[in-house]
């Protein structure tokens, strides 16, 4: 019995350790759908001490920080899941620098990438468009550098812009697959040189080739710094001369770089002409061809039926609102407005209401341009093999391509009439014919001689690099200089842009890019920054009140350096005066009458210190903001006051901690001070980036 008992027991207990073990396992598959193995790791070990993170869990991490913010990043680390700290995120990244211009870092790890695409995966197009920020100087901590200014100079060179207002993006997009990659950026003011603009494009598209992309197009709204490039390129369209879409690849072989201004923009820029009550004239050929009652497209038929359908509850034009008629300045940005109004729904309702003699005949012009254009922006925004360009259908092939050439013929002949009555040849007929000439021949290159079996002409969009401009807005909606940078950054090594709600391209998670961070590069001296001026003692003359403020102040770092670096009591007390000597100001700043103070009294040395501190600032201050020297020259000769040094000790480097302390507050205060007077004179002048950034300028000076 006893042996009995004995095996009821066992078979219990492996019975119980079954179930353990299968619960275990399907816990583990449950936990591997949202954590990462590294995760899990930490979890089964219970700390995170002495975990390493792979490039995947670096990745995430990274897309979590630039969705939540800091704060959101750390409430999620220490209540939902491990994640690894904010330090080793930064210590992963810390060695990649991103100076303006292009990305040497990016095109390496770049080149890896390449190397595991296919052969189709491998094209791509080159995409360039501006994101305005808010003027100001920053110090870059990364490069120890002061940023803020255009690295790229303005169109006029007697202009002298002191402040960036946009940053310039170049990014890479697949045409066979959805990957994008931001290689290059610039900052620049209200213009910029297009001939400068155009070298950098260049040698970014060459940068590409070397690393085994093949770049075929460039894809840019209709700014007008952007066709100015096209100028210089011989990208031209005109009512009467023959059209040039494409120039010289700058890496030769007898290829062509073919130029494209970007649908959605196009699309907006019409319907502002619409809106704005200019006419659209057609010319005869057209009118007859289709049997049209009239030549002119005017928005009051759509008016019209907007009315008629406003006193229904069932609406013919459900899509249509009337906001989308008279747009304020935001909606104008909005391309789903734009699309509401060029809609094949739109001119089908003009057409039902015709029939039923409550609008008049003329209408159908209208409905016919809007059936145009709708047909037109769903070929050139394709992303469906129904609608992409293709040749697996003889028929539709041949139907798109007579399409694209009658379009083409359309814009050319047509005219737009201002409420004056004057007649001119708009951008939007110059971005639209190029447009869809080089999707013709970006047709033949891809189908015809690369034997791609279809092209989607939503790829040569900008809703890659709109992406992008998403995700940095989204704490900012106009972000400092460093605020961009910092952001642009953090997106572009995590491959994480926050997709818009009516964007083309879905967030890319590869993990190529993460690869290269494990190879730690020496932090290697940005540049030989110009010795600072030798100064002789007693230049320095302040008043009682900024010796009394200057003291004041070297407490404060006294404090800052005990508190940020771990010192031993010998270096503590060489920065605080440990008699019970207390400056009238420092008493008269004092939180509590009685009791212990966090205000510190600065030690003789220490002050002696930051005057020879203040007075070597005072004297480069200039230089500095100027970028002609930087803080390290400072504090380089600063090291050679050995007589000022010698008083500290030696072995946790007070002195030095506290000199570097000392010299970036007195650049940010610096700066401060210097972005206060550019603003003031930039509002002066009247100069601003964009209409919203002038509406907000206008509202303050009124109020």
């Amino acid at each position: 019995k006893r042996v009995i008992e004995l095996e009821r027991q066992l078979n219990l207990e492996r019975k119980r350790r079954r179930q353990a073990e299968t619960e275990q396992e399907r816990l583990h598959k449950s936990l591997k759908r949202v954590l990462s193995k590294d995760q899990i790791r930490v979890l089964e070990k219970g700390t995170m001490r002495g975990s390493s993170w792979s490039p995947e869990s670096l990745q995430r991490a990274l897309h979590l920080k630039v969705a939540c913010g800091s704060k959101g990043y750390d409430f999620v680390k220490e209540n939902v899941v491990p994640l690894p700290a904010k330090r080793t995120l930064q210590k992963q990244t810390e060695h990649i620098k991103f100076r303006p211009g292009i990305l040497e870092d990016v095109f390496s790890a770049l080149k890896q990438k390449v190397s595991s695409m296919k052969p189709e995966e491998r094209h791509a197009c080159l995409l360039m468009d501006e994101m305005q920020i808010s003027p100001g100087l920053d110090y870059d901590a990364s490069t120890g550098s002061i940023i803020g200014r255009p690295t790229i100079g303005a169109s006029n060179p007697a202009a002298k812009e002191e402040l960036a207002t946009h940053a310039l993006v170049f990014m890479l997009a697949g045409m066979t697959s959805r990957w994008k990659q931001a290689v290059a950026y610039h900052f620049t003011s209200s213009s910029f040189n297009a001939k400068k603009c155009k070298e950098c494009l260049f040698e970014v598209i060459q940068r590409a080739e070397a690393v085994g992309i093949t770049v075929s197009a460039v894809v840019t709204d209709m700014g007008s710094g952007n066709t100015a490039i096209w100028r210089l390129c011989n990208v031209h369209a005109t009512k009467y001369g023959k059209p040039n879409t494409s120039c010289p690849h700058p890496c030769g072989n007898g290829r062509q770089l073919h130029f494209l201004a970007d649908a959605p923009h196009l699309l907006k820029n019409l319907r502002g002409h619409l809106v704005r009550g200019q006419q659209i004239l057609l010319d005869r050929l057209t009118v007859e061809k289709h049997n049209l009652p009239s030549n002119k497209v005017s928005l009051e038929h759509v008016r019209q039926a907007c009315k008629i359908d406003d006193a229904h509850q069932l609406k013919l034009m459900p899509h249509l609102k009337s906001r989308d008629l008279d747009p304020n300045h935001f909606e104008k940005m909005n391309v789903a407005s734009a699309h509401a109004l060029l809609h094949h729904s739109t001119a089908a309702a003009l057409r039902y209401l015709v029939n039923r003699s409550q609008l008049p005949k003329e209408a159908l012009t209208t409905a016919f341009f809007l059936e145009q254009v709708f047909r037109w922006f769903t070929i050139m925004t394709s992303r469906t093999m129904k609608t992409a360009l293709s040749e697996l259908c003889p028929q539709k092939a041949d139907e798109a391509k007579k399409f694209l050439q009658d379009f083409i013929e359309l814009f050319t002949n047509l005219l737009i009439v201002d409420k004056e009555g004057k007649r001119a040849w708009k951008p939007v007929q110059t971005g639209a014919v190029i447009s869809t000439m080089s999707a013709l021949s970006l047709r033949k290159y891809f189908i015809v001689e690369q034997e791609f079996k279809f092209l989607m002409l939503s790829r040569l969009s900008q809703d890659a690099l709109e992406n992008l401009f998403s995700s940095i807005r989204f704490k900012t909606p106009v972000p400092r200089v460093r605020e961009f940078k910092c952001t642009f950054r953090i997106i572009v090594l995590a491959q994480f842009s926050q997709p818009s709600r009516h964007g083309s391209y879905a967030v890319d998670e590869s993990q190529d890019l993460l690869l290269f961070l494990k190879d730690k590069k020496e932090l290697v001296k940005d540049c030989e920054d110009d010795v600072a001026e030798a100064v002789d003692d007693g230049i320095l003359e302040l008043c009682e009140e900024e010796q009394d403020s200057l003291e004041y102040f070297a407490g404060y770092i006294a404090y800052a350096v005990i508190r940020r670096h771990k010192l031993c009591r010998a270096c503590q007390s060489s920065l605080v005066d440990g008699s019970k000597r207390i400056p009238e100001l420092v008493a008269l700043k004092f939180y509590a009458k009685q009791g212990r103070n966090p205000l510190k009294v600065p030690s003789e040395p220490l002050a002696e210190l930051m005057r020879a501190c203040e007075q070597l600032f005072r004297s480069n201050e200039t230089r500095l903001l100027d970028s002609k020297c930087s803080i390290e020259s400072l504090k380089k000769s600063m090291e050679e006051r050995v007589d000022l040094y010698e008083k500290f000790p030696v072995c946790h480097s007070v002195a030095e901690k506290a000199a570097a302390h000392f010299f970036l507050c007195r650049l940010r205060f610096a700066l401060k001070q210097r972005n206060m007077e550019l603003l003031s004179k930039l509002r002066q002048s009247g100069k601003c980036g964009s209409k919203s950034v002038g509406m907000r300028v206008l509202s303050q000076n009124v109020s």
